[in-house]
């Protein structure tokens, strides 16, 4: 109940195993993956989540490649599933989905609302909002259905929320003497977290007050042994408090006392100075910087002082050269100095600093403890003697100290107070994960927001009159801090530049560092001091990584790059760079450079590395990348005779164990793929980009990759233009036409596709002409040419079929089976769909048997098999969304809409039109797009929503238009005409039809006899 309402709707669980319920029936949600996307859309309700971070917590770092379209499809599902409450919905936006629901109907949000509420009343009612909180935890959070990734993320962090709710109810019944009440749930739940402090203390409470003094002291021994055997540890100050009172029978121990455990921050007696001396507490903070901007969220995970009175706790904050790691430490020791007055340190370890020598931590003590008061003259030499004076002088004492610029954990660890209460924190260029029980901070570049904050408070307002130059330069500079402070500063310093200018200055990366260059504070030489320390190994690595013209890489990639770097294990060299924090690991074996970092990289390998060296670490990967993917392409089609063509026997043959792996490989790399073609064909190497070509092209048609596409075939372009290489051009303009058609860019697929001709023509290359003689056909079907379109295809089908080229005549029979369905020629069109159909099933081409099914289903549809029509689309549905071939997908949607308008089920043949037309939409596919809108109208008009249904087909019109797809144009002007008709807006009605059954006659449609029909059904227009 709500307000004093009864909600008669859904009810979701996701406290315990994951359902729904309405009116007392559980629903049906389909699949353990399908109620775990329910679950994580139930955890934000009313809120985007962005599929990418779906896809993430469903399947961690690996997921499938179709887990977009199987996202899709668990939508679809769970729609149906949630329609029976009209209150309750499940939308997207863009690449993101939302469910909109009350948020009290899922239990998750009433347990928080009732804790919250509990937190503002306190009392008795307090407790009663609790107790009604945690009766709605059934076991624990998506208990059946949580993948083991989640269990240790997501499930965690909530079962953490129902153990405090649990703990506060705990404090409060103790609070209330009914220690008997809370005893039984607290010994449970102390065995299943058996280390949990806050707990401890209250069973240990409950037991002393229950006459059971003994077992909660035996309670104590044991967290103790478990704390130093599990975690090498020793019980925190309050519970050692409560257990020493225990042992003497503090009778504030007792239920009803003032105060049943020791008060935070409890510890020892300040020390007295020396008479007549005046006290002089250590205050070395540098000064904090009035410009320094954001950084909330690295400051949310650095410890709250309040919570550590009881231990001494290190911070360590890490990142790459000029990050902000100093600046970051300086303002939140300043922020949180209050809580340490006995005094704030700073050391410069000095480990990056160029010519001084890093401070070892023997001389570190020194100083140390001569600010700390103790004379010269009794400070012992060792190491040792003097790391345990530091330690005893701090005993008691609650002190902070920054230790900057560390180099490594032995540089550190003698340095770190031992007394609890105190706090160091310590920055360094590499990860120090050998500080135990560290609060790790690894420190990246800010958010756009914050960094052009940070851009703007340096430079002053006028940095404000320019906002799309300034995100030009912040993306310039990679958002580096070090680097917006010195460009930001150069355009203060300089009246009549502006943002716009500096940019400019800035876009030539070869003079981007130069820009940036202040001398010793310059972002080259921060660099620098990273760099010049390494091995000569990990040097060498470094700059030939900035070489790599793609984004990222792995380690056989590296390989190729440094071949000769004789008696060295690349995957560790890459590592210890991304210890160093001068790589970054975004993902388990992948490796990137930050873009100045990469600049630096680029210099260091211009400098020290001989021209041929570097072309031929350049060959070793291009060569790398193409027989990789030719050996990944051959394993996915092992049909396709163009990659075979190319697959060199010599290329790893066992680099990838089973075709997943293959795709999933391709499917990582095609950016760097791209990447070494663009460079290649910038460099005049024409080979690279033509090979990559032949061996990417059906992987990227199967997958719907156009706009990789696009770009991989323009290089080729450019680079076969660039050595006169007329048959590489005319096979780069074939792919190019193709992609355009297939994106609906007809006119720009038919110019391609006829310059690819005359140039096969005179080379004399046959085949080739063959080939685009079959695209033209292909091009011509869409624009309504059918008779041309069968004449084209009509010459390539003997030609394919005498080469043995299953592959393409297939295509052809298809394109053929198309042409003919639309002329009203269905058992021509069938039977050659159907010998497709077989053709792509033995060659294991699936994305060319979705294609064939889905024709197969509208051909069905024309002749009124609706059950053939339908089970023909869900096929073809099912398979493209298990290839991951998006745009696809909004063929089979649309033909199912259609199917369902045919039975009269209105409602849900309008989803599916509209899921066509987000497909369509999302990659461009404007004659796609055209279509579905023009059936959604023909559905809408048919459920009785007449207006909606015009506007839809007036919407169609100039994308049909736009898209050259006259059959589609036809089809919109027959739905506007027939949407007037119904407004007995006669004359408008005859016009658009008399368009209409031009534009049919002229196809050859059989819709032209029922469109003529149609208009003399019509009053002629009036006279004028």
């Amino acid at each position: 109940m709500v307000g004093g309402t009864v909600l008669t709707g859904i009810r979701f669980r996701v406290l315990g195993a994951v359902g729904a319920e309405r009116g007392g029936k559980p629903l049906a949600l389909g699949s353990t993956k399908q109620r775990c996307m329910l679950a994580l859309l139930l955890l934000e309700p009313n809120r985007l989540v962005h599929v990418d971070r779906l896809t993430s917590l469903l399947w961690g770092e690996h997921p499938p490649p179709a887990a977009r379209g199987t996202l899709q499809a668990y939508v679809s599902r769970l729609r149906q599933a949630l329609r029976v409450d009209p209150e309750v919905a499940l939308t997207s936006s863009g690449p993101c989905y939302r469910l909109d629901a009350d948020p009290d109907r899922i239990d998750l949000q009433r347990f928080r609302r009732l804790v919250g509420q509990a937190a503002e009343t306190g009392g008795e009612p307090a407790v009663a909002l609790l107790r009604e909180a945690l009766a709605l935890w059934r076991g624990r959070a998506l208990d059946d259905v949580a993948p083991e990734h989640l269990r240790s993320t997501v499930c965690a962090n909530l079962n953490d929320e129902r153990l405090n709710a649990w703990e506060t109810l705990a404090d409060l019944e103790l609070g209330r003497g009914h220690h008997t009440v809370v005893l039984r749930d607290l010994t449970d739940l102390a065995e299943q977290y058996p280390l949990r402090e806050r707990l401890a203390a209250q069973l240990m409470i409950a037991l002393y007050r229950n006459s059971q003094r003994a077992d909660a002291l035996a309670h104590y021994r044991a967290l103790r042994s478990r704390l130093a055997v599990e975690l090498g540890i020793d019980p925190p100050a309050k519970l050692d408090d409560l257990h020493r009172r225990m042992l003497r029978d503090d009778a504030g121990l007792l239920a009803g006392s003032a105060r049943t455990s020791p008060p935070l921050g409890a510890g020892g007696d300040a020390r007295p100075s020396e008479a007549g001396a005046p006290v002089v507490v250590p205050a070395q903070l540098p000064a904090d910087l009035a410009t320094f901007t954001g950084r909330g969220a690295d400051l949310g995970q650095l410890p709250d002082p309040q919570e550590f009175a009881g231990a001494m706790v290190v911070a360590a904050i890490d990142g790459m050269a000029g990050v902000g790691k100093t600046t970051l430490a300086v303002h939140w020791a300043h922020r949180i100095a209050g809580h340490f007055p006995d005094g704030h340190f700073f050391i410069d370890l000095h480990s990056h600093s160029g010519d001084l020598e890093p401070v070892t931590a023997q001389t570190a003590l020194d100083r140390l403890l001569r600010d700390l008061g103790v004379p010269g003259e009794r400070v012992p030499d060792g190491l040792d003697a003097r790391a345990g004076l530091y330690r005893s002088v701090l005993a008691g004492r609650r002190v902070l100290i920054v230790l900057d610029d560390a180099g490594r954990e032995e540089q550190v660890r003698p340095l770190l107070p031992g007394s609890p209460g105190c706090l160091a924190i310590v920055t360094s260029r590499r990860r120090l994960a050998g500080l135990e029980a560290a609060y790790q901070v690894s420190l990246d570049v800010p958010p756009q927001s914050e960094a052009a904050a940070l851009f703007t408070r340096v430079a002053s307002t006028r940095a404000l009159a320019d906002e799309p130059a300034v995100a030009e330069v912040l993306t310039l500079l990679g958002r580096l801090p070090l680097a917006i402070r010195i460009a930001a500063a150069r355009l203060r310093a300089r009246p009549s530049w502006t943002p716009r200018y500096l940019a400019e200055r800035l876009r030539d990366e070869r003079h981007r560092l130069a820009e940036l260059d202040t001398g010793e504070r310059g972002v080259a030489a921060a660099f620098a001091l990273s760099i010049n320390g390494l091995p000569d190994a990990q040097r060498r690595l470094f700059r030939l990584l900035g070489l790599h013209p793609g984004a990222d890489l792995d380690a056989p990639a590296a390989a190729a790059l440094t071949a000769g770097t004789a008696g060295t294990d690349v995957g560790m060299l890459l590592e210890r760079l991304v210890d160093e924090n001068l790589l970054l690991s975004p993902h388990p074996g992948r490796y990137q450079l930050h873009d100045l970092v990469r600049a630096y990289a680029a210099e260091r390998a211009t400098a020290e590395e001989p021209e041929a060296a570097r072309g031929d670490a350049l060959t070793r990967l291009f060569d790398h990348y193409a027989d990789t993917a030719a050996r990944a392409a051959h394993l996915l089609y092992p049909h396709d005779a163009a990659v075979a063509a190319v697959v060199v026997v010599a290329a790893d043959p066992d680099r990838f164990i089973d075709v997943q792996q293959a795709a999933d490989w391709l499917d990582g790399e095609l950016p760097n793929l791209v990447a070494t073609a663009a460079h290649a064909a910038r460099c005049g190497d024409a080979a690279h980009p033509l090979r990559l070509s032949r061996i990417l092209w059906r992987h990227l048609a199967e997958r719907s990759r156009f706009g990789v596409a696009l770009a991989l075939y323009g290089h080729t372009l450019d680079a076969a233009a660039q050595a006169g290489d007329a048959a590489g051009q005319a096979r780069a303009l074939v792919d190019l036409g193709t992609v355009h058609g297939r994106l609906g860019h007809f006119e720009e697929s038919l110019t391609h596709l006829r310059h690819a001709l005359e140039l096969y023509r005179s080379v004399a290359d046959r085949q080739g002409e063959v080939r685009t003689l079959s695209n033209l056909g292909v091009v011509h079907e869409r624009l309504g040419h059918y008779q041309q379109a069968i004449d084209h295809l009509n010459q390539a089908l003997p030609l394919y079929r005498s080469a043995g080229d299953l592959a393409a005549e297939a295509s052809a029979l298809v394109n053929l089976g198309i042409s003919y369905g639309r002329l009203g020629r269905h058992a021509e069109s069938l039977d050659h769909l159907l010998r497709a159909l077989a053709l792509h099933r033995k060659t294991g081409n699936r994305g060319g048997e979705g294609r064939t099914l889905v024709n197969l289903g509208l051909v069905y549809e024309r002749t009124g098999r609706d059950d053939d029509a339908l089970e023909h689309h869900r096929q073809a549905l099912d398979l493209f969304a298990a290839l991951g071939s998006v745009d696809q997908q909004g063929d089979p949607f649309n033909g199912i809409g259609n199917v369902l308008r045919r039975r009269g089920e209105y409602a849900e043949a309008i989803e599916h039109h509209h899921r066509a037309l987000e497909l369509f939409r999302a990659v461009g596919n404007q004659g796609g797009e055209a279509e579905a809108l023009n059936d959604l109208g023909r559905t809408l008009r048919a459920a009785g929503r007449g207006a909606e249904a015009l506007a839809r087909h007036l919407e169609s019109l100039p994308l049909a238009e736009r898209a050259r797809d006259r059959y589609e144009q036809a089809r919109a002007l027959e739905g506007i005409a027939r949407g007037y008709a119904d407004l007995d807006d006669t004359a408008q009605a005859v016009g658009y039809g008399q368009g209409a059954l031009a534009l049919f006659t002229d196809l050859g449609a059989p819709e032209s006899g029922e469109m003529s029909a149609r208009l003399n059904g019509w009053a002629p227009p009036p006279s004028r």
